[in-house]
Parts: C-alpha cells; structure tokens; sequence
C-alpha cells in the first residue's frame, strides 16, 4: 500500500502542475473503493493545500509539455506558486515556474535550447492579457445579453472538456487562460457599468465603422504587430477627430500591452501609451466611448472612472520609478500634462501631496514659534529648514521649478526661513548676543529655495545688511570697551527726532557728545576707526539740524545774500542773525576729530554759508601749558570759548585772530619751560575765576 501510496503522489504532482484539475476530481470521486485509502487520499488533499510543497516539486523538474491548446505565456496560480506556459518554436506548449525566468532549458519535443520568458507584471496581466473582455471573448461595446450569452457558451465548452479560441486571443504574445473560475471572475468583474468601463479603457474598442481598426485587427490576428502600429500610427500623427479616436485609443491599449519585455520596462512604449490616452480621455470622444459601452441610461462619473485608470498606471510604473533603466517621476507626471485638469491634480497629489502637507505643517510649527519667542526664531529656521529639506529635494526632482505648485511651495517655506532670520537678528541686533552668523545662513538657506521674484527681492534687501553686520563683527569687538559711550550717543540721537531742528538744539546735542567722544578717543584712539565713525556721526546729525533750520526759513527773496544761502525774501540783517546762530554749532563740531571725507564736506559747507570752519586743534597754547587737551583747566576754558566768546562778533573776533597766530606761536615754544610757567601763571586765575563764577 506505501508502494502504491507513492505512485499516486508522483502522479498527483505532475497532474497538479500541469493544472490538470480535472483528473484530481476524477481520482477524489470516482476511483475505487480500494484506491481511496486514507495514505492516498489525505496526499492528495495536502498536496492542493499546500503551495511550499508545491514549490519543491517544481524544483525537482524544468520543463513540463502540455497540449498547445492551453496557448503560451499563460500564468496559473497554485499555492503560492505562478506556473507559466509559453509556446516553442516548434509549437509545442510548455509550462514552467516563473520562478525559472531567464534561465535555459531544452524542448522536450524537439531538442532545441529554449530560455524562459520573464513574467509580466501581475497588474498588467489581470488588466490586459486577462482582461475580462479578453476571457469572455467578446467587444467592449457587448451588451448584457451578448456577455450571458458568452459565458453560457464557454461553460458548454468547459463542459465538454473543450476550450473556445477567439481572434483577439492572438492580439498578444500571452493567451488568456479559461477555466470556469476565470470565466466566473471574468463575469464578475464586469456585472456592475462603473467596473465595466474602467477594464473596458484597458481593451480594444472594436469600431466596426473603422476600417483602419479592422485592418489592424486582422495583422494581431496574424501576429504582424509592427504592421498593426504602422496603419494607427499613420491614423494618429496629426491629433485626434472623431474619425480616429478609436484608432488613438486601440494604439493606447496595444503599447500598454507591450510595455513590459522580459521583465523591463519598455520606455518609449509606455510614454507614448499614455499619451495617446491622455489625448483620448480629455476629449468629448472620451464621453461617446462611454455611451457605447455602458449605454446611456446608467450615470458614471467619467473623473471616477479615469482616476481609477491613471491609479493603476501608476501601479504599473512604480516598480520601474527612477531606475537607472527606469522612467524619471518627472517624466511620468509631465506626460500626464495631457489628462484632463482634475485629475492632473490627483496625480500630483499622489506623488508631492504628503511632502507639502508636511512642509506646510513645519511651517505652521516654526511660525507659532518665532512669534511666541523671538530668541528662538534662529532655532526655529534652522529646524524648519532641517526637517523639509528632504521633501524640498524629492518635489524638486518630481516637479520643474516652472511648476506653479512647486514655486508657491517654495516660496512660502522660503519666506518663512527669512522672516526668522529677520526676527532673529532684530531681537539681538543691539545686544550682547551677536546674531549676525545665524541670521546669515538662514538668509542663504532661503535664497537656496526661494523661486518667485517678491520672495528674491525681499531677500536681497535684507542680505547686504546682514553681510555687512557680520563683517563688522571684528569691529564690534574691539568696540566693546566703548559700549556704554556708544549707548549715551545714540540714546541722544533717537532723542533727537521729536525735537526741534534749531542751531541752539544742535548745538547742545554735540556739546553733550562731546565728553562720551573724549571718552572713546583715550580708550581707544585718535585714529581708529570706530572712534572716527561715530564723531562723524555726530558731527553730520547736528549739521543736518543747522542745514534743515536754514531751510524752514526759505521763503523766496530777492536778497542777493539770501539767494546764495537758500534764504528768499530775508533781509541782510536777518541772514546775519541766522548765520550767528549756526556759527556756534559749526565751531563746535568743527574741534571734533572727523573723518578727512567729512572734514572735506564741513570746510566746503562753511565756504557755501561763509562760516568760520574751526578744527580740533584749538586753545592751542592752554593745551601746550596744561600738557592735554582734555585736563580740566583746558575744559573750562574751552566752555568760555564755546559758550560765551563765540555769541559775540568781537568773541568771534578774538577767537579767528588766536587760531590765526597760536598753532605758530606754540611752534616756537614748545620746548621753552620757562615760557609754559609764564603763561601757566597767566592762565590759572583766570581758570579759577571762571570756575568759581560757572559754579
């Protein structure tokens, strides 16, 4: 019994591979009593439960003849196993494991080497060479009692042990293979109209009114392929009409079909499958296809039906998805450029919509942020940019940069990296913590991503200020020591834009920098840079007060001296007076140490106003006695100077007369000890008066 247990499994195995169902049901049914001991029977119901047994006795054989009637490149499923059958070039039906795919063999019927075929891709063989169409036989445009009729005819057919041919089982290589379940399904899948269309856009439409499609059927039919192309490609060159629509969506089908070559994607095939799709399916042609299938009583949305469709092309180009034998995502979403507009947003969504929903979400993150703590906005764009830069590279190489959906993303996560720069360093800009580094590179970042022309100049407006903080950053440093004068000065200058542009407020406002300066000068020094910039500063504020007071009095006159300062209808008399006041804040600013581009621009502003230009050089022979021109004897008298002298024409008098003969007269006797006491002795009661009647 053992003996003839084993028999019936190696019988039973090669039944089950061979899908030769029928003889397995025989055996279970009708053998005899004496046969259907428990050894036999428990085989043979382990052997159609399980696939991995299956698959051992498919290692143990390559090739396996079967009758040709069961066509070629056919693939069964049993277990967990895909069984494929091909044909020879002899003829001979052949069937093998598609885990066998590339590999060689010999033809048992006439020797010759053979190599297996690669398997299509699942999806394509259930849309197109099992299409349910396909299957049952028949036109897409079928009616219900043509389909009945068809699956009534091939179960007569299965009955009888027996399988139908129809022409369209030549169209392709692979032959559709009918059993009762494929029948079964077939049926099944094309009860209700929305199902029917959607496998019906996956097969030919048959137009019996084209005579182009019936050439082309007839050279499939023959297997002449490159023919059947060569009349609808000629039909197809110059766009769609309602004459070659089906012509344009027969072609669609018949590239799609033989898109998939051992295994590879044909490229060029599959491209131009969709677009000929695309031209079909955006088009009023599409809705009359419709009409012609499923009739039109039943209500189908023709955007269902065609998401559904480019869903499943997808399905098939994933696995070939930016490989390097592959198709690029780009290429594949520009070619849906053809397709109808809604659906063209679909398409983008499937591809980008998590990757900008995912950067709207960062930026909406980083926003509540920066606002609810501006000290963090640094840490903020940093994250932001940190956690979209991968999303950022895969929209950029799914999407051209000339895509609106791409700029707008780009330029919204752009402008939000930018506004934290900006926050940042606002935040710190005159603080001890120097925000110029981050602030920078966030800049950068988002010129990196910014697409769109606002964005660009928004950023560019802001990049030579941030550039120019950084590079001062050494500056800064050395300017520390100074910080509390530099404070006091600009403290003074904010101060001064609710005030009132008058010589006297000018003149009061150098006179109250002048201390903080003095201060600056002996921490740092008379030539550093720094020092000169922020007494240029100064200086230009409480010019630019004198020169704006001059011109709030401009009333148009025809006093020659007034036409030459801008003065209209003033009278001589009065010019003088406006003169005599500015004269006192020019003497002042004129002793500050200054820039020579700004000194320059001081002497000839005095020439225009015919002012007296002063320099800092001045109480020439008090500075020579008291050994600097910042000791406390030298202070007093340059206020009696500036405060008293310098408000009388003969104070004025005597000052031009003592900078005229002073700087010549020190010159002379600089090394002369005894000179410095004479006029030391001099100078000290006088220095003593003035102090005790200023206190």
């Amino acid at each position: 019994m053992n003996i003839l247990a084993l028999l019936a499994t190696s019988l039973i195995s090669r039944w089950i591979v061979r899908g030769d169902k029928r003889i397995l049901s025989f055996i279970v049914n009708h053998v005899s009593k004496s046969w259907q001991t428990l050894a036999v029977r428990g085989t043979i119901r382990r052997f159609l439960r399980l696939g991995d047994i299956l698959k051992i006795l498919h290692s143990l054989c390559f090739v396996y003849t079967t009758p040709a009637i069961f066509g070629c490149n056919q693939y069964l499923i049993f277990g967990r196993i895909r069984i494929m059958q091909f044909k020879c070039q002899c003829g001979a039906g052949l069937r093998v494991p598609d885990d066998k795919a590339g590999r060689k063999g010999t033809c048992p019927k006439c020797g010759i080497s053979i190599v297996v075929p690669h398997a299509p891709p699942k999806k394509l063989s259930t849309l197109i060479y099992q299409n349910p169409f396909r299957v049952l036989g028949l036109p897409v445009t079928a009616t219900d009692r043509e389909i009945v009729k068809s699956i009534s005819d091939l179960s007569i057919f299965m009955e009888m042990g027996k399988t139908k041919e129809f022409d369209c089982d030549h169209f392709f290589p692979a032959r559709p293979h009918r059993i009762s379940e494929s029948i079964a399904n077939a049926s099944r899948k094309i009860e209700q109209p929305c199902n029917k269309l959607f496998y019906a856009l996956f097969w030919f439409w048959e137009n019996p009114a084209n005579t182009i499609d019936e050439m082309a059927f007839e050279e499939l039919k023959r297997g002449n392929v490159d023919r059947a192309i060569q009349f609808w490609l000629k039909e197809t060159t110059n766009g769609i009409t309602t004459k070659n629509s089906s012509n344009h969506k027969n072609l669609a089908v018949l590239y799609l079909g033989l898109s998939f070559e051992n295994g590879k994607l044909n490229k060029t095939r599959f491209m131009e499958s969709l677009e000929l799709s695309g031209n079909f399916l955006a088009n009023s042609y599409f809705e009359q296809f419709i009409k012609d299938v499923v009739g039109s009583r039943h209500s189908i949305d023709p955007l269902e039906i065609v998401n559904a469709y480019v869903d499943e092309i997808i399905l098939l180009a994933k696995p070939h998805l930016d490989k390097p034998d592959g198709l690029k995502t780009r290429e594949l979403i520009a070619i849906f450029s053809s397709y109808p507009g809604d659906v063209q947003n679909v398409i983008l969504d499937k591809f980008v919509g998590k990757h900008i929903r995912n950067i709207d979400r960062q930026i909406k993150i980083s926003e509540n942020r920066r606002k609810n703590n501006a000290s963090e906005a640094n840490k903020a764009g940093f994250e932001l940019y940190e956690k979209t830069e991968e999303d950022m590279k895969y929209i950029k190489t799914v999407l051209s940069e000339s895509d609106l959906k791409f700029q707008l993303t780009a330029d919204k996560l752009a402008n939000e990296i930018v506004q934290c720069s900006i926050c940042y360093f606002n935040e710190f800009q005159d603080s001890t913590t120097d925000p110029g580094d981050d602030a920078l590179q966030l800049a950068k970042y988002a010129k990196s991503i910014a697409v769109g022309e606002k964005v660009n100049e928004r950023i560019d407006e802001g990049m030579p200020i941030l550039k120019k903080h950084v590079a001062e950053k050494p500056k800064r440093e050395r300017l520390k020591p100074v910080k509390e004068e530099l404070d006091y000065i600009y403290k003074k200058i904010n101060g001064l834009q609710a005030a009132k542009s008058t010589p006297s407020v000018a003149n009061a406002f150098a006179i109250a920098c002048r201390e903080k300066l003095n201060s600056i000068k002996d921490k740092l020094d008379k030539t550093d840079a720094g020092y000169l910039e922020i007494s240029d500063l100064v200086v230009n504020v409480a010019i630019g007060m004198c020169v704006k007071y001059l011109g709030a009095a401009a009333q148009g006159s025809s006093n020659p001296a007034a036409r030459l300062l801008g003065l209209p209808t003033i009278s001589q008399f009065e010019v003088r007076r406006l003169l005599g006041e500015v004269q006192l804040t020019f003497n002042t600013v004129g002793k500050f140490d200054m820039s020579s581009s700004t000194r320059s621009q001081y002497k000839e502003l005095c020439t225009k106003l015919r002012l007296t230009p002063t320099s800092p050089s001045g109480c020439y022979i008090a500075t020579m006695v008291y050994g600097s021109y910042s000791a406390p004897e030298v202070l007093v008298l340059r206020k009696f100077r500036d405060e008293v002298l310098q408000r009388s024409w003969t104070g004025r008098a005597f000052i031009k007369l003592y900078y005229k003969y002073s700087p010549s007269f020190v010159e002379k006797t600089r090394n002369l000890k005894r000179t410095h006491i004479i006029f030391k002795s001099i100078l000290n009661p006088i220095v003593h008066y003035l102090k005790a009647n200023d206190e």
